[in-house]
């Protein structure tokens, strides 16, 4: 208690917590709503971004880097743990949370769930979740060997998540990274308490930001990556133009009015160069953690090839434009591509003749009285499937992704002690 009074003093606002001494009870007393948000108020004005109400842990957005998810802070939080610090000495702390559930493990399976609107940080708290996690299973008692192979999953298990992020994730009016996606991950962890494995469900991936993103917001992030980190030769292999503003699906539109982000040195309007910084590294840097978190996850060279030719493929898709070609069946207006190298550049990395995908995308076969017939789109209706198939094609590729990272983190071994972390999406 004394080594958690050096780190958090009586007067701290870490302190202000329901369950800790007379002056933690800064939700506690409050009257109404209107008292409770004013609590909440003057502690994110001081960058406590922390609050528990019970076994509810509030966290505000600080839009900004804080001590409190600091690397050192969840490592101090670990020390005072190992130390002796019963849980009900720590301050409110997502470090706390993961502790609650880690000790739970002896009464059985564990569940944390993470909710809130886009942009409350759902994301971060997931990833310091998970830290937290691995540095309590870290200190577990056990064999060198063990310790190494545990290590091992463990880093695994952080490089999937931000793995994840680059195809998952996008930026937003509200949010610089964003998931557009839930997913449910279960930790398993062994009978000494190492972590043993880990699994990743995922569901409702928003395949519609493929083809078509609201002003002001990106693609996912993988995308730019890719148009601002590949090399020369890549450049030319992939068909990728100069400027990600050249490809109707990276194209990026100012939000009406331009607007802010809340707090801290993202404080600007957005602009095409701003919205190439997420997490303050630009695309080209994200293009190299991302390669490289590939091979950590077990891609040879060969699949990182082919996991990036398609995205060019989905990219070159949508660059394929239509126009009127003629008249088809029925008098109806038939379309065509209106620059026929596009199509054949989309075919071409997607693997199929240039004839089969214009047929594809221009026309639709109809079965009427045991007979088939093939009707010809007109240019909307072709423009629609045309971005059909690329989602079609991204969802795909991200299932694919998905299921080598859980092949690479090794399921469950069959250990039956888990703590599995529900991170709900904010775009319901």
């Amino acid at each position: 208690r004394r080594r958690a009074a050096a780190l958090f003093p009586a007067d701290s606002a870490h302190l202000l917590m329901p369950s800790l001494s007379a002056g933690s009870n800064a939700l506690s007393s409050a009257k109404d709503e209107v008292e409770a948000y004013d609590a909440l108020a003057a502690r994110y004005n001081e960058d406590e971004i922390y609050t528990s109400i019970g076994p509810v842990l509030l966290a505000v957005n600080p839009y900004a880097p804080v001590a409190a998810c600091d690397q050192r802070c969840l490592a101090e939080l670990a020390a005072l743990n190992a130390g002796g610090a019963a849980v009900s000495d720590l301050p409110a702390h997502i470090f706390r949370v993961a502790l609650e559930a880690y000790d739970g493990l002896v009464d059985g399976p564990q569940a944390i769930l993470v909710s809130g609107e886009s942009g409350a940080g759902k994301t971060e708290t997931t990833k310091l979740a998970l830290s937290s996690l691995v540095r309590l299973a870290a200190s577990a008692a056990m064999s060198s060997a063990a310790a190494a192979a545990a290590g091992i999953i463990a880093g695994r298990v952080l490089e999937a998540g931000l793995l994840l992020e680059a195809f998952g994730n996008a930026r937003t009016v509200r949010n610089s990274n964003s998931s557009r996606f839930g997913k449910w991950q279960t930790l398993h962890f062994s009978a000494s308490g190492r972590v043993a494995g880990c699994s990743i469900a995922h569901f409702l991936l928003e395949t519609s930001r493929v083809s078509s993103h609201p002003a002001g917001e990106r693609n996912y992030h993988i995308f730019y990556q890719l148009l601002g980190g590949a090399s020369a030769k890549q450049r030319a292999a992939w068909r990728l133009k100069p400027q990600a503003e050249a490809h109707a699906y990276a194209r990026w539109t100012p939000a009406e009015p331009p607007l802010k982000q809340q707090r801290g040195a993202m404080a600007k309007e957005a602009t095409p160069q701003a919205e190439a910084y997420v997490g303050g590294k630009d695309d080209a840097a994200g293009w190299v953690e991302t390669c490289s978190r590939l091979t950590a996850l077990g891609f040879s060279d060969a699949q990182r090839e082919a996991a990036f030719t398609v995205l060019a493929a989905v990219l070159a898709l949508g660059d394929v434009s239509f126009k009127e070609g003629g008249r088809g069946r029925g008098g109806s207006d038939a379309a065509a591509p209106a620059e026929p190298a596009a199509a054949d550049g989309a075919a071409s990395l997607l693997g199929v003749r240039s004839s089969a995908l214009v047929l594809a995308l221009t026309t639709r076969r109809v079965v009427a009285g045991g007979e088939a017939v093939t009707v010809h789109l007109d240019t909307a209706a072709a423009a629609a499937a045309r971005d059909d198939l690329a989602r079609r094609v991204y969802s795909a590729l991200w299932s694919h992704v998905l299921g080598r990272v859980n092949e690479a983190l090794g399921g469950g071994g069959g250990e039956a002690r888990t703590i599995g972390l529900l991170d709900v999406f904010g775009f319901e």
